[in-house]
């Protein structure tokens, strides 16, 4: 049972449905697009997995040959002695020699092989190569898409982080001007030594949290550096934390992920892949046909066998497959399993994108509804901060009734921001989910 129904989920999705591939524009953010382009342009992994696709282009070429014929040239020489050599009676007392094989071999031509029939190998093989092309392309699309939601989860961590240190930053100037009215009132014998420690002690607080802050964001800096191959100082100035997206059902959002998930479109095409195996390893039962020819020169021919003359070939040769110690059964069995475990595979990543899309709905609708809650919140701080600068002016209340007000404010900006970076990264893990291209 579900804890809240996912139809009814109130976020307007512009999602743009182009030739079987969803592309989403973030004109409003060109500088984020501009960091996953880098990060193509520099990541390694990217250049490794590129490589891939051209190996696997250079693999097709090599089974296609498969349709070619194969032609060859040879020339040989060689020495041989003894020979044959005839005695024929031509006479009473005459004998003539006849010499059956020159004592030096010459022999050159060219050959040709040419695959006339084999029921389906070499079709077979090269639909299995042009299946591990469009594979090598998928898990390429796959690790751009990896690497753009990485890039787009660290450059919105630094954006969250740079404006918790600008929370932190007015906090520290609120409490810096209410040390000096806190000093001001000691020397005048309203306030107590103990609100001066105490005012002190909360400024050293507020600094150690602020240096936690710039530690954590830095560490996103050196992680952006390592994707992109280039230091930032800083991103996003007054860009809103936010990672346009809007509501479409449950149905919709699973459709599109069939159609444009990368790691679902690999896992159909190894099953095509392996479909493809399979009915080649059972093509191995089956005979070739071969089409032989060649043409050259060579010596040894009667009567003159030193001359070299011109001579050819032409022929078919059948290759029928009897026994090979039960190696084909084996490999179609092998072939078999290696197919439906391919099947389990592609269930269970389907089944992974089900479960990850499910939770990414559930964290947006999380967060909606604490953001509601939060502004209320954020409003009922305000107003209770204000009457409680109003009552500590008068010295009704005391500075740490004065120091809890502030908090819960700062406490509820820090949430705020905190359930707009919660809701930004759902939305940026369900864009890649469902394959949409943003950069």
């Amino acid at each position: 049972m579900k804890i809240f129904d996912m139809k009814s989920l109130k976020l307007t999705l512009a999602i743009t449905l182009l030739t079987g591939n969803l592309s989403f524009g973030q004109e409003s953010n060109p500088e984020l697009k501009a960091l996953i382009q880098k990060s193509f342009n520099y990541f390694p992994r990217l250049k490794e997995l590129s490589q891939q696709v051209e190996i696997s282009t250079f693999r097709e070429d090599v089974t296609r040959g498969g349709y070619r014929p194969v032609v060859s040239a040879s020339a040989t020489y060689s020495y041989l002695n003894p020979v044959s050599i005839i005695n024929i009676p031509t006479g009473p007392n005459t004998i003539q020699e006849i010499q059956t094989q020159p004592y030096g071999n010459q022999n050159a031509n060219i050959a040709v092989n040419q695959l006339l029939y084999d029921f389906g190998r070499a079709k077979h093989s090269l639909e299995k190569s042009k299946y591990d092309i469009l594979i090598a392309q998928d898990n390429l699309e796959l690790n751009k898409a990896t690497l753009a939601s990485q890039v787009a989860a660290t450059y919105f961590s630094i954006l969250y982080l740079e404006q918790s240190i600008v929370v932190q930053d007015s906090v520290i100037q609120y409490f810096n001007q209410y040390k000096k009215l806190i000093d001001n009132k000691i020397k005048r014998g309203d306030a107590l030594e103990f609100d001066a420690l105490t005012a002190q002690s909360n400024i050293d607080q507020a600094g150690n949290r602020k240096v936690d802050l710039q530690n954590q964001l830095q560490r996103q800096y050196n992680l952006l550096a390592y994707s992109t191959g280039e230091s930032q100082t800083s991103l996003g100035n007054n860009t809103p934390l936010d990672f346009p997206l809007g509501t479409i059902l449950e149905d919709s959002l699973m459709a599109i992920a069939r159609q444009n998930n990368k790691e679902l479109s690999a896992s159909k095409k190894r099953i095509l892949y392996q479909e493809e195996d399979l009915a080649l390893n059972r093509r191995n039962f089956m005979p070739t046909l071969n089409l032989n020819a060649a043409a050259g020169f060579k010596n040894g021919y009667q009567p003159d066998i030193a001359q070299t003359r011109f001579n050819y070939l032409i022929g078919a040769g059948l290759s029928i497959p009897i026994y090979n110690g039960n190696r084909s059964r084996n490999q179609v069995k092998i072939a078999e399993s290696t197919l439906l475990s391919t099947k389990f595979a592609a269930n269970n990543a389907e089944a992974g994108v089900k479960r990850d899309m499910d939770q990414a709905l559930a964290d947006i609708q999380a967060s909606t509804d604490r953001l509601k809650n939060i502004e209320s919140q954020i409003s009922q701080a305000s107003r209770a901060l204000e009457l409680a600068k109003s009552r500590f002016k008068n010295g009704t209340i005391t500075y740490v009734e004065l120091l809890n007000s502030q908090t819960n404010l700062q406490q509820a900006f820090l949430f705020k921001l905190q359930y707009e970076y919660q809701m930004t990264l759902a939305k940026v893990e369900l864009a890649r989910l469902m394959g949409i291209t943003y950069w």
